[in-house]
């Protein structure tokens, strides 16, 4: 990490999703498999790389399987991702609290996630949605490995 990105949390996506967050003007909050009585959060990670939990599912042979980062990014039009200071968000632990997540819910998805090689002491969050214009946004040269600012 370096000084301009060491204190940074990303926001992880695939291409076909990014469009829409820049057109909406927002990072909305993730809504799907959240239990009844838990608030929907946008999720970020202080990894300076790629979040493995941002990657897809697939179906291979007509089994679904979950699909590498090069895959997610293959089949997603690309990565992209979208920064913040962690300053201004909330640490995997207040979130937990503040999103009303329930003790088990926490531990099936941290149990989960570390499986996939994600480090959850990296998460962070907003119970809001995150506007873009507060925002770096970065997309991903596949073949270098490298994140810089997207062609307009």
């Amino acid at each position: 990490m370096n000084a301009t990105t060491d204190r940074m949390a990303w926001h992880y996506t695939i291409g076909h999703r990014a469009d829409s967050i820049i057109k909406d003007g927002f990072i909305r909050v993730a809504t799907r498999f959240v239990p009844d009585g838990e608030t929907p959060v946008v999720w970020f990670s202080q990894r300076q790389h790629w979040e493995p939990t941002a990657n897809k599912g697939g179906m291979r042979n007509g089994v679904r399987v979950g699909l590498s980062a090069r895959e997610t990014w293959q089949h997603g039009g690309g990565g992209w991702r979208f920064g913040i200071a962690v300053s201004e968000l909330l640490s995997y632990r207040d979130l937990k609290r503040a999103a009303n997540i329930a003790p088990g819910t926490a531990r099936g998805l941290e149990r989960s996630a570390r499986q996939m090689g994600a480090d959850p002491a990296l998460w962070y969050g907003s119970l809001a949605p995150v506007e873009v214009s507060r925002c770096i946004v970065q997309v991903l040269d596949i073949e270098a490995g490298e994140w810089g600012e997207p062609d307009t």
